[in-house]
């Protein structure tokens, strides 16, 4: 049976944070309380405001036919709601504070001036050229060195818009748009709308600012945790928790460890593949390494032997595309990719759970030959790979630093050159300044990222 149990708010307050509207008017007073993730500033630095959430998501009627799940009981509602704007919107008078990083650095002069300070920043965090009163605080403020610019970060990141930069790395990072368009069979999953997708997007958000603003708020956490925000229009996909939500509000559930974890199960992340009736486990496979390793690995050709035709009566897709890709020319890359596709056959093609796959026992197993062929049982126990391979860390802190660069266009694109030992040199910063008590810390990994060369040499 499952209950509601209210999430606790009483963690500890390292720190409480003055909250101010006019967060411009008083732009050296906040971060001279070291908000967020600040050390102390210099002085005349500053900054604040309160930080905010994403959309909404949306409602509809989900009938079992479209879940595509089973009678298991995976879930356990935290009665947490997010906020009406979609997700946990933190309070500037209760951030904790969290020391930067577990490494001290020593900075460097500027050689762009304060008003170039002020766009890169705000394009950056919030997703929009400065407003006035934004520049003028800044050029008052002085930023002479590369740490001056992290510390101005913090404050942007407590204003209400700096959610849009968040949510704009995600999507790049993750291809959410390819998840709002992919061609999915509406006789098999009709209720699979434009609406509900939309819905699992902006849940998907807010389960990544719940996590971004926690004091232990890490890389780890964010792929590992088995919870979802969830509405009536996305609950089917998860099994236990139809009855238990209502409406269009998203309320935050725990879900079953065994199956699910963090971002790497939620299901824009599981949802890939060309195929509009069934999944595709080697894009699946591709998706894990390209955006969590930074893997340099080509889409299949259109000449590949995996069509998306019927799996034979009887036959598992894993068994199937076993026997086609098992042998030939394709069989080198498909035993690499392909078995870190197969962690994901309890979902199906449109990412809700599914105990079994036509009847059919589903073998999750497998091992990550990009991290040192350890073996895995599931998708859960390959998150858990992930979240304690350096490898991860490192691929996770070259993407926000191509994002802050603004290239390429394609976050698959992104993986590290052997010969390229400035941008790795980078990477290396972001991760030492950003990793807090262990621990990759998400916002500590944006300021670190506005004070490294790539963000701000001219």
């Amino acid at each position: 049976m499952m209950t509601k149990s209210a999430t606790s708010s009483a963690r500890p307050i390292a720190r409480l944070i003055p909250a101010g509207a006019a967060c411009l008017a008083r732009l050296s007073g906040c971060v001279n309380e070291r908000h967020l993730i600040g050390e102390g500033p210099p002085t005349g630095m500053g900054g604040s405001g309160s930080g905010g959430g994403g959309g909404a998501g949306s409602g509809g009627t989900i009938s079992d036919a479209s879940a595509g799940g089973s009678d298991a009981s995976a879930a356990t509602p935290d009665a947490s709601p997010g906020s009406p704007d979609g997700g946990p919107s933190p309070d500037a008078s209760t951030v904790d504070v969290i020391g930067l990083g577990d490494e001290p650095a020593a900075g460097w002069p500027l050689a762009i001036s304060p008003q170039e300070v002020a766009q890169r920043l705000a394009q950056f965090i919030l997703r929009q050229p400065p407003s006035a009163a934004l520049t003028t605080a800044i050029v008052a403020a002085a930023p002479r060195t590369n740490q001056d610019v992290g510390q101005l970060a913090d404050g942007l990141l407590l204003q209400d818009g700096s959610a849009a930069g968040r949510a704009a790395f995600y999507r790049w990072w993750l291809n959410f748009d390819s998840f709002a368009t992919v061609t999915r069979d509406p006789t098999l999953f009709p209720l699979l709308t434009d609406a509900v997708r939309q819905a699992f997007l902006d849940q998907t958000l807010a389960f990544v600012e719940d996590v971004t603003w926690r004091t232990d708020g890490d890389l780890a956490t964010l792929l590992t945790e088995p919870a979802a925000y969830v509405s009536a229009a996305t609950a089917p996909w998860f099994p236990g928790t139809a009855a238990l939500v209502t409406g269009a509000e998203m309320t935050r559930v725990t879900l079953d460890a065994a199956y699910y974890a963090g971002l790497v199960t939620q299901p824009p992340l599981v949802a890939s593949g060309p195929f509009p009736k069934r999944p595709e486990p080697s894009r699946r496979g591709h998706d894990v390494l390209t955006r969590f390793l930074c893997q340099p690995i080509p889409l299949e050709p259109p000449d590949s032997m995996l069509r998306p035709g019927e799996i034979p009566a009887g036959m598992t897709i894993r068994e199937w595309a076993s026997e086609a890709t098992g042998s030939g020319p394709c069989a080198a890359c498909h035993s690499f990719i392909d078995p870190v596709g197969f962690a994901f056959g309890h979902f199906d093609a449109v990412g809700s759970f599914q105990l079994t796959e036509g009847g059919l026992s589903v073998d999750t197993t497998g091992e990550l030959r990009a991290a040192g062929g350890q073996g895995f049982s599931g998708a859960s126990d390959l998150a858990r790979i992930l979240a304690d391979s350096p490898a991860v860390t490192t691929c996770f802190a070259l993407k926000w630093l191509a994002f802050a660069r603004g290239t390429p266009t394609n976050a698959d694109d992104v993986y590290l050159m052997a010969d390229d030992a400035a941008t790795a040199s980078e990477v290396d910063y972001v991760v030492k300044r950003a990793t807090v008590k262990g621990g990759l810390n998400l916002r500590a990994t944006i300021r670190a990222v506005t004070d490294t060369h790539s963000f701000l040499d001219p």
